[in-house]
């Protein structure tokens, strides 16, 4: 009994450890997947698709294992996939980032609208970066996948206790991801995880579980990872440049770039810009003059600033997505010092770079009265400020990507819902009003609609004007608003707009060259034959008594989603249609060739769906071929309701994983911080429930059937009381939310942590070299399940991927899982 003790705490020690690395790595590929698809959670399918794909091969190839055998693989598997890392660090990813890096960047650079083709191309490079690079994290996957199969398989009996120290090494690797993504070059992190696995494999020798040959060549990997670690950390030899680049940081946020953007001919000075995510956002810097800090005037052309000013100077005013101060700088020169301007920006990175660089004089602007730069989310800022503004300006904010790849959930997204349009019109003075640069203005309004609802107003035509440029409403304004690059710009007041502030909106505005859109009390004035076909179209929306019924209407004609958004569905630049792939008129618009709003952006959609589809086939052709080959072994009605019962959770785990992931996306402010910090919570509480399951099942209190009941019910509970959570207490601290989601969380990963370990220790009695393939199984689904939830969450929202989770949990109540004996 002591000799088994030993090795299973050598079991233990190896889960613990590979699953803390394992975790860190997938951290590093939601970055890069969030980098340059605005995908993070992609990640998971990745990881999953190695992961799974390791169970059926060591179900096929790895069978009757003694100890010393077993411990010999685990140690060259750890060898493998620090090899892996280390030529992935010195080769692959040098090489793929380079080769593709610079032709995007070159695209954001040009400041021009992109054409059809260039979007196109734009993607097909997205998409093969981050593919090749996912694809190649899987087989990094896939090799520790083989250790977690061969481990489980062995030790199956002691299945709580593994999937126990499985989580809590998870739980550590995604609270020190995060903080390693702050403190070190993102290229140096893989090598360090090398460093650990080499160690470790070393460490297993060491304490004479290992060869000799192993113990050699594990100290031999051990000192080229750490050569190369502190080559890294001295040295920027490996660092990826772009074209025009100053310098380059990652942090959780993103990657930060500074660029020269070229020679301004005006002033004959070079001109910068902050670029995020290689191209997927730009910061402007507009340099600060301390010997002339007014020396720009407004509407001399257009800014998001001027907004703030068309009719008249603020008293105050609040930037949201305030970046490095661009609007900020141009807003205290257009009012000669006179208003007080808070500043709103979620990255620290830019704003301490912005401030570091003397070239800008940024510094020095942030220090004046009346000046004020806050470092922190937009939304967390609202619920908790109580100070009154006369103008708050939403700045530029979102993705070009997400014009096409509308389907991502970016941070600045939640400051154009329902939800937060609700808390704005609370913060503004009663003559105040909201200036908005981008984002689709139809479902703004409808937003804004159900927003005003709430303050008893139900027609809010006379509280909205619309301007737009003079060749954009020329060229047709109507058109340009359904599209996906609206370029309208929106003002909303707290109280209808008088017709003397109309006028003088129209005067100035036309300063820029923009003419009126829409606008209450315009009998008189002159408008273009454009802007009066627009403003039906707006006029029936901003009175509608049904806004969502007009704006599903409209979508259903426009084959587009034109609907309004909430907190639940927060998709701004999503113009992706369902029900446009069941229309005629959509197919017969691609078979001809016509290219429209539809065609257009649905296409870049195809890619993802090919992605599912490729796994979906996949993971039923290895299925079938394994249980053609092994036909002889699984018996249908003993093992097929098992085969079953890992599938279902598998898929319904990650809906529900991907649910609380997406929820918390607002909670904690960064899709990063949302994907650790909860990753963390789930995985730590689902541990706790792993190790609890042995003594309730195991004394009869608990049995698969109840706690498939019980997991339902509480996942039908989070359905109503998460969004109450969150939305009551996004004002607090960062600590304090974080300290709430991993309350809000417990019990429910407790209750889901109890599922799998019973049913590998139930298994393992029937069948134990089923184990494999049921462990593949589950992790195939896992990854379909990941991919669809990008596709079902705009449809049914965040909270209802948790609802679809407890439906399938559901179904295993009706499944013969408390029958091992029988077959």
């Amino acid at each position: 009994m002591r000799f088994l003790s030993q090795k299973t705490s050598v079991a233990y020690a190896t889960l613990l450890v590979t699953s803390f690395i394992i975790l860190i790595l997938q951290i590093i590929l939601a970055s890069y997947l969030r980098a340059y698809l605005k995908l993070p959670f992609l990640s998971v399918s990745f990881a999953f698709l190695g992961l799974s794909s390791a169970g059926l091969v060591a179900y096929y190839y790895f069978r009757d294992l003694t100890l010393p055998q077993l411990l010999f693989k685990v140690q060259a598997l750890l060898q493998v996939f620090g090899i892996l890392l280390i030529f992935y660090f010195c080769y692959f990813f040098q090489n793929t980032i380079q080769s593709q890096i610079n032709p995007l960047v070159n695209l954001v650079l040009q400041d021009q609208i992109p054409t059809d083709q260039d979007v196109r191309s734009f993607f097909a490079a997205v998409y093969k970066l981050s593919f090749s690079n996912g694809l190649y994290f899987s087989l990094c996957f896939f090799v520790v996948g083989l250790i977690f199969s061969l481990i489980y398989k062995f030790f199956s009996e002691e299945a709580a206790k593994l999937y126990f120290y499985d989580l809590c090494g998870a739980t550590l690797g995604c609270v020190l991801g995060s903080y390693l993504l702050n403190v070190v070059e993102i290229s140096t992190i893989p090598i360090l995880i090398a460093l650990i696995a080499f160690i470790f494999a070393l460490l297993i020798s060491l304490r004479g579980e290992g060869s000799r040959l192993g113990m050699m060549s594990s100290a031999i990997c051990a000192l080229l990872a750490g050569g190369l670690l502190i080559s890294n950390t001295v040295s920027d030899a490996f660092h990826v440049r772009i074209e025009n680049e100053v310098w380059s940081e990652w942090n959780a946020y993103s990657r930060v770039t500074l660029v020269k953007k070229g020679f301004d001919e005006k002033s004959g000075e070079m001109e910068y810009k902050f670029m995020l995510d290689n191209g997927a956002g730009i910061a402007h810097v507009v340099k600060f003059k301390p010997d002339d800090p007014y020396r720009l005037k407004p509407f001399e052309e257009f800014s998001a600033a001027t907004l703030a000013f068309l009719k008249g100077t603020p008293d105050d005013m609040l930037v949201l997505c305030a970046g490095a101060g661009n609007d900020m700088v141009e807003s205290y020169s257009y009012s000669r010092g006179r208003t007080d301007i808070t500043g709103i920006e979620l990255n620290p990175l830019i704003v301490k770079k912005a401030r570091s660089t003397e070239e800008f004089h940024l510094k020095e602007f942030f220090e004046r009265d009346g000046v004020h730069m806050i470092v922190a989310e937009g939304r967390t800022f609202l619920e908790a400020t109580d100070r009154k503004y006369s103008v708050v300006l939403y700045s530029w904010a979102g993705s070009p990507r997400n014009t096409y790849l509308g389907i991502t959930a970016n941070t600045s997204q939640f400051l154009y819902t329902r939800e937060a349009f609700q808390r704005v019109l609370n913060i503004l003075k009663d003559d105040g009003y909201i200036g908005i640069v981008n984002g689709n203005k139809l479902k703004l309004l409808g937003s804004f609609k159900k927003s005003f609802a709430a303050l008893g107003v139900e027609d809010i035509s006379a509280h909205v004007v619309l301007v737009a440029p003079r060749d954009v409403v020329e060229a047709g304004i109507r058109s340009n608003m359904l599209g996906p690059v609206d370029h309208a710009r929106l003002l909303v007041k707290r109280t209808p707009f008088t017709a003397q502030e109309v006028r003088l909106i129209q005067s100035n505005a036309r300063k820029m060259d923009y003419l009126l859109v829409y606008a209450p009390h315009t009998d008189g004035l002159d408008l273009h034959p454009n802007s009066l076909e627009a403003a039906k179209l707006i006029r029936t929306v901003t009175a509608a008594k049904d806004v969502r019924a007009v704006l599903t209407d409209l979508s259903n004609r426009q084959l587009a989603d034109y609907r309004p958004i909430s907190d639940d569905k927060p998709f701004l630049d999503n113009y992706y249609h369902l029900p446009s792939l069941l229309s005629i008129g959509f197919w017969r618009d691609y078979f001809a060739g016509n290219s429209q709003l539809a065609f257009s952006h649905h296409l870049l959609h195809f890619y993802n769906f090919a992605f599912v589809l490729v796994l979906i086939l996949a993971g039923a052709f290895m299925l079938g071929a394994t249980l053609l080959i092994k036909r002889r072994e699984v018996r249908v009605r003993r093992d097929l309701p098992w085969l079953y019962f890992f599938s279902c959770l598998g898929i319904a785990f990650m809906f529900v994983e991907i649910s609380f992931l997406y929820q918390f996306i607002l909670y904690l402010g960064n899709p990063i911080y949302s994907f650790s910090v909860i990753l963390a919570g789930v995985l730590f509480s689902l541990g706790l429930g792993s190790l609890a399951s042995d003594r309730l099942c195991g004394s009869r209190r608990l049995n698969l059937r109840t706690i498939a009941i019980l997991c339902a019910g509480i996942l039908g509970a989070g359905y109503v009381y998460i969004p109450w959570v969150i939305t009551r207490t996004l004002g607090m601290g960062l600590a304090w939310r974080i300290l709430l989601a991993f309350v809000i969380i417990l019990p429910t990963g407790f209750i889901l942590g109890m599922m799998f370990p019973q049913g590998i220790k139930l298994v393992g009695r029937i069948n134990r070299n089923l184990l494999p393939l049921a462990w593949g199984l589950n992790g195939y689904l896992s990854v379909i399940g990941s991919a669809l939830s990008i596709y079902l969450a705009p449809i049914v929202g965040f909270s209802g991927l948790s609802l679809i989770g407890a439906a399938l949990y559901v179904t295993l109540v009706l499944v013969p899982l408390d029958m091992p004996g029988e077959g």
